[in-house]
């Protein structure tokens, strides 16, 4: 017996360490995960900062890291190069979003010339159905347009490929931008056919083709950032928007249903009474059910469906104000709550992402200064003082000017020795020469906040002597 219960408490202390064991692994597993996505965030910040201050553009900045890994354009020399940098360069970005804003623009033009064609009319206005109809041409300026914003994409996607090569269509962006030129050159060839064809001009491809040069305007919203951020946004709302979707179609589904059970044709009063005709046109079938309640969730124009009803049944009041509550008001809200959350949530992340990187920044900052002090400390005394500052080298001097931000170092040699002793100790040079960069809390600042601790400390001393 005892023996039986030996076993029996060694297995429950053997499932108790298995178990111990796998929630110890399924912890350090989410700690792995945690950091892996905080590092992603560091190095997308990082990678952003570099962008910045390289002054290169939204939309070079996603492709450059898309291409990290296989192109390195430090190795590119001569033309590659040069072309590189235009490619790359944030004015180029500009212009080519001005372009597509112009292209857009043109497009809608033409749509409206071809609308405004009397019906039968085609291009040259031959066929036309009433003899008397105006009929205008659509202006030639707008073909010649045409061909030319072709030319620009077509050179733009040609200098891509010839910098990065293959690699190029690694990027989503540059395979969009190669369909849209490839449709463009396939609705050209197609016009020229069907001059000749007017089968061809029909067909629904050649519309889809002409339809799609309208997709250039897409390219716009990488073209710059704030938009850019702005479809982000968007893209990382649509698993919530979906999930509204559903829900919707599942209220309205039933909300309809419950319409039609509850809201019938009466039959002691005659089809023209206001309640019949009302009932009849918005609950007589499933569709007009559905669309009734779509009208309800909009709040578009219900008043005049829902009074001659009420007026007739006071209970039906009680159906309404229930759709308009839960549909209308509450789940529209509690969408957007989500929404907002969702995007603060994010906000907050990035933040934490940023301050991250600017922690391992400065640490990074700050052991290139204890190095680049132990090089100026000729006499290894471990202090600085300012004739060791001027004589040292003018690659240690140009370094430490873009660390601290300032072209004046004598200034910031005596900003930093607040107490006038003439030299700087290692701790007290880095942590100042950090501070200095720091825009938000000017050195002057700090220097003043440890004069008046200093006074404050000998204050004291003093006083205690009494």
């Amino acid at each position: 017996f005892k023996t039986e219960v030996q076993q029996l408490q060694a297995e429950e202390y053997s499932e108790e360490e298995e178990g111990g064991t796998d929630v110890l692994l399924d912890l350090s597993e989410e700690k792995r995960k945690r950091e892996e996505a905080e590092r992603k965030r560091i190095s997308q910040v990082e990678f952003q900062h570099r962008m910045d201050e390289e002054g290169v553009g939204n939309r070079a900045a996603n492709f450059r890291r898309v291409l990290t890994s296989k192109v390195d354009p430090s190795h590119f020399t001569g033309v590659r190069l040069q072309l590189h940098r235009l490619l790359t360069w944030w004015v180029f970005d500009t212009v080519i979003g001005m372009v597509i804003v112009f292209n857009a623009v043109t497009i809608g033009l033409e749509t409206q010339a071809k609308a405004a064609k009397p019906f039968g009319c085609d291009m040259d206005c031959n066929g036309c159905l009433d003899p008397l109809a105006k009929c205008t041409t659509i202006p030639a300026w707008l073909d010649t347009c045409d061909t030319v914003f072709l030319v620009v994409y077509t050179i733009e996607i040609s200098l891509r490929f010839y910098v990065y090569g293959i690699f190029a269509l690694r990027s989503n962006w540059i395979k969009f931008d190669l369909f849209l030129v490839s449709t463009s050159f396939l609705d050209k060839i197609l016009k020229e056919f069907a001059v000749k064809n007017d089968i061809l001009a029909q067909l629904m491809l050649v519309r889809m083709l002409r339809l799609a040069r309208l997709a250039r305007a897409i390219r716009l919203m990488v073209q710059f950032r704030v938009l850019w951020q702005l479809v982000q946004g968007l893209m990382h709302s649509m698993g919530t928007l979906i999930w509204t979707f559903l829900l919707l179609m599942i209220m309205m589904y039933v909300f309809a249903i419950v319409g039609m059970e509850f809201i019938q044709l009466d039959a002691s009063l005659p089809m023209e009474d206001p309640y019949n005709v009302a009932a009849s046109e918005n609950f007589g079938d499933f569709l007009d059910a559905f669309l009734t309640i779509l009208q309800i969730l909009s709040m578009d124009s219900i008043a005049s469906m829902y009074r001659p009803l009420i007026k007739k049944n006071i209970w039906i009041f009680f159906y309404f104000i229930t759709g308009i509550l839960v549909m209308a008001i509450a789940l529209m809200n509690l969408v957007t709550a989500v929404m907002v959350n969702s995007s603060l949530e994010q906000a907050g992340e990035d933040k934490e992402a940023k301050r991250a990187w600017e922690k391992a920044r400065k640490e990074k900052q700050l052991e290139h200064l204890k190095v680049l002090f132990l090089d100026m400390d000729e006499d290894g005394s471990g202090e600085l003082s300012l004739d060791e500052l001027e004589l040292a080298p003018e690659e240690m001097k140009q370094t430490l000017k873009e660390i601290a931000g300032t072209d004046d170092l004598p200034a910031l040699f005596e900003m930093l020795d607040f107490d006038g002793g003439g030299s700087l100790g290692v701790d007290e040079f880095c942590d100042g020469c950090l501070k200095a960069e720091n825009k938000d809390k000017p050195l002057e600042l700090a220097r003043l906040v440890m004069q008046c601790t200093e006074i404050l400390a000998n204050t004291k001393d003093t006083m205690s002597l009494f």
